[in-house]
């Protein structure tokens, strides 16, 4: 039987943020043992693999929500994280006292209320202390890197039009994200993928989703701009965003992973604070895929200049960008992702 610690810590965990609310993980519990896998059955047919940057930036996120769990909680856990082929091994795991009671305050934590807001942001500036304090963040290699310059918000702005207007020509991209999304309530409430009520998307928004979600149909689209037209609306709120923040560190496996502990924490420190957040990585998908060789020929003149433009706006050293969040004081409440539930994402060993 579960324990409450474990328990809390899994729910603490499936909180995380992942490549179009995939959900990629898998807990396994023991008694006094908890341990993180990626999903073979469930997600090994499409979308990102174990070893994918999109899958260890959201391990790295469900591991720092453990820990910060674990933390709230005031229960002491002995824990690790593994190296190597992720197909085949844990990404982490923790032991803990399995006796452990849960502080009803530890159920308030800012984990468990995180949420994506795609909606438009007030232009107030973020508190001076604050931008000092996330600025200051640090996890391995990983750092921040905050924007707040007009001039480096529409570069940033400009960078991500042409990062996406790869995007929405790469046929392989365009299927992912087109079984992601949700049209309806019902399949919403199936608890994964990108619900399009949660898009934020203009009039008209959703039925054009509909109408090009067909590769065919958008690439015969594209013929007359469409992919300008898409690519246009994802970078429009950034040009008015207060702030942009840039997670950047070394490449590699680990430094994926710690650069997703880091993401989550500046998400949950901002929350905290009242500041909301929204993801974007098509930036650093675009990188990624330039450096495994998988753009398409066509597409490698956009690829290779939203690279140069990521090295001159950031700094030509050796770090890259992880991933790339809009920051501000939000207008208004918005609709939020469901979740898969607990029982689909967790076993446990008896």
């Amino acid at each position: 039987m579960r324990t409450e610690l474990a328990g809390f810590l899994v729910e603490a965990g499936h909180r995380a943020p992942s490549a179009d609310n995939n959900q990629p993980w898998h807990f396994q519990v023991e008694r006094d043992r908890l341990t993180l896998r990626y999903d073979q059955t469930r997600c090994g047919t499409q979308g990102f693999g174990p070893n994918a940057h999109a899958t260890l930036l959201a391990m790295g996120a469900v591991i720092e929500n453990v820990l910060q769990a674990a933390e709230a909680a005031r229960c002491e856990i002995a824990w690790d994280m593994a190296a190597g082929d992720f197909a085949e091994s844990h990404y982490f795991q923790a032991q803990f006292d399995p006796a452990a009671v849960i502080p009803i305050e530890a159920r308030q934590h800012p984990i468990f209320s995180r949420h994506t807001n795609r909606a438009p942001f007030r232009r107030e500036p973020l508190a001076d202390e604050l931008q000092a304090r996330i600025s200051s963040m640090t996890e391995s290699s990983a750092q921040v890197k905050l924007l707040t310059k007009p001039a480096e918000i529409r570069q940033m702005a400009r960078i991500t039009e042409l990062a996406s207007r790869a995007r929405f020509q790469t046929r392989e991209i365009h299927e992912w994200l087109g079984e992601a999304l949700r049209f309806t309530q019902t399949d919403a409430e199936r608890g994964d993928g990108l619900d399009v009520a949660t898009l934020e998307l203009p009039p008209g928004g959703g039925l054009l989703l509909q109408i090009t979600k067909d590769w065919q149909r958008m690439a015969s689209l594209n013929k007359l701009g469409a992919y300008k037209l898409f690519a246009a609306i994802e970078a429009a709120a950034i040009r008015k965003a207060p702030a942009m923040l840039v997670i950047t560190g070394a490449e590699g496996a680990t430094e994926a992973l710690a650069a997703g502990r880091l993401m989550e924490r500046v998400w949950l420190a901002l929350e905290g604070k009242g500041v909301a957040v929204q993801p974007y990585y098509v930036v650093p998908d675009q990188l990624q895929r330039s450096r495994l060789g998988s753009v398409p020929h066509h597409l490698t003149a956009i690829v290779n200049h939203v690279s140069e433009s990521v090295a001159e706006l950031l700094g030509a050293d050796d770090s890259l960008p992880h991933m790339i969040l809009r920051v501000g004081y939000p207008k208004r409440d918005v609709i939020r992702s469901l979740r898969l539930p607990l029982e689909s994402v967790c076993s446990e060993i008896k």
